[in-house]
């Protein structure tokens, strides 16, 4: 599959998101995207998408837009701001925010390059579907933004802020681009085969300080990307057929088990890749998303099909799927060990988007079909989609012990899904995406109460 087509799934599957409860803050064709707490923690702040709203675009504008919305930690609006343009299809895919109060957002555009980029640019047309970095303040007024790509269908579509001002970008691109970096030089950026994915440096000011791809034959994606407190960086995604990385250790080659394996790769703020680990089944087998804890400890989850072989102990584990494919969670240590792996799924086809890490908790987030059993301290629980897919809340402890679980969802022909999610300072978690097509956020306790 070429990865326009690829691209194409990528997108319609991050716009298919979830509802957690009854806060419903638009019925206009809108997903949540992205969600990230405020630098003091005192509010939330959300990004996503939409298309032809009377709320966010002018009258008449069919194009897809982004939006950005600051909301206090009981769902009120305190603030917002959106982005369309007549001559582009903007794609907001995820969002981060600095010590300073200012907002990353990244993603896609396709059309007008002024759309973003306001200052360089302003008249160009991208010539397939291009990355893109925007930066506002804490207020939501525009400070920068800044656009790359080739010919083909690129996009970034996870970032990542260390203070005190540096922005890591990740995403995957088809062909190749000269791109100029923060000395004035121009890099040109080659693909190694059908696409490749890529990392990059900017400052606090949207100028590049490096940016690295790798790839192989087959198409491999960087799906997103999590700052440690020591100043490294991890990234998750899938490759296909055989991926190279220049580690600190030589040349490292992993070679894919099946159709498409996950990764996750340990780097250094200045580019240096310290250890590549991958694992995988027949089947297709994608890492969504990786968070860090305050010890240092890695959490990734996704998706696998059929099987997956891990080694969380002394052995190694063949975890087999329960239908087409399965949620995973996976632990591992800072020297790329596997520590634990626990995973779940209907007979049907269920994935998790995204992860988040506290004090003394992990939690997770997706969608399912059909029904599943789920056994956790609070027993078992045989849960059953209502509709087309539900969305999925699960609540673990530092050990991967499942400690509740919470599903919902409309019913009707729409797909809930999860899609993103943040745990504040009180272990209160808050869930974005959509339902039935419209904007939704929650919020659970601790315990696993609803919140609002």
């Amino acid at each position: 599959m070429r990865y326009s087509q690829k691209l194409t799934i990528i997108l319609i599957t991050l716009f298919l998101f979830v509802n957690c409860v009854a806060r419903d803050l638009d019925k206009s064709g809108s997903s949540v995207t992205a969600i990230s707490l405020s630098e003091d923690g005192s509010n939330i702040d959300i990004a996503g998408v939409h298309r032809n709203s009377a709320k966010f675009s002018y009258q008449g504008i069919d194009r897809l837009g982004s939006f950005w919305q600051v909301l206090s930690k009981s769902g009120e609006l305190i603030d917002a701001d959106s982005r369309v343009d007549t001559a582009s299809d903007i794609y907001v895919s995820d969002l981060s925010i600095d010590s300073m109060g200012s907002n990353y957002f990244t993603g896609s555009l396709t059309g007008r390059i002024g759309a973003i980029d306001r200052l360089s640019h302003p008249d160009a047309r991208t010539l397939g579907t291009d990355c893109y970095i925007e930066s506002t303040d804490s207020e939501g007024s525009y400070r920068w933004g800044r656009v790359f790509g080739g010919n083909g269908n690129d996009v970034c579509l996870g970032i990542a802020c260390l203070p005190p001002g540096s922005i890591f970008v990740v995403g995957a691109f088809e062909s190749p681009f000269s791109i100029e970096l923060e000395d004035g030089s121009v890099q040109e950026i080659e693909n190694h085969g059908s696409d490749d994915l890529f990392a990059c440096r900017l400052d606090g000011n949207g100028n590049l300080e490096w940016i690295k791809n790798w790839g192989g034959s087959g198409a491999d994606v960087a799906f997103s990307i999590a700052a440690a407190n020591n100043g490294f960086l991890y990234l998750v995604g899938y490759f296909e057929d055989s991926i190279t990385l220049d580690t600190i250790a030589g040349d490292t080659t992993k070679t894919s088990m099946g159709d498409r394996d996950c990764f996750l790769c340990k780097i250094s703020d200045d580019a240096h890749i310290e250890w590549l680990e991958t694992w995988g089944g027949p089947e297709r087998d994608m890492a969504m998303d990786v968070a860090v804890d305050n010890d240092g400890a890695i959490y990734v989850t996704g998706g696998f099909g059929s099987s997956v072989e891990m080694n969380p102990g002394p052995d190694e584990s063949l975890m087999i799927s329960n239908g087409d494919k399965d949620g995973f969670l996976a632990k591992f240590d800072e020297n790329g060990n596997c520590l634990a792996f626990f995973t779940w799924g209907s007979s049907s086809a269920d994935e998790s988007f995204a992860v988040a890490v506290s004090e003394s908790s992990i939690a997770v987030t997706g969608w399912f079909r059909d029904s599943m059993t789920l056994q956790s301290a609070e027993g078992e629980n045989n849960v059953i989609a209502d509709g087309e897919s539900d969305i999925f809340l699960l609540n673990f402890d530092r050990d991967l012990n499942l400690q509740w679980a919470r599903t919902w969802g409309v019913g009707g022909t729409f797909e809930d899904i999860g899609r993103d999610l943040v745990i504040d300072e009180d272990e209160t978690i808050y869930v974005v995406g959509t339902e039935s097509g419209e904007m939704h956020v929650a919020s659970f306790f601790a315990n696993g109460s609803r919140s609002f």
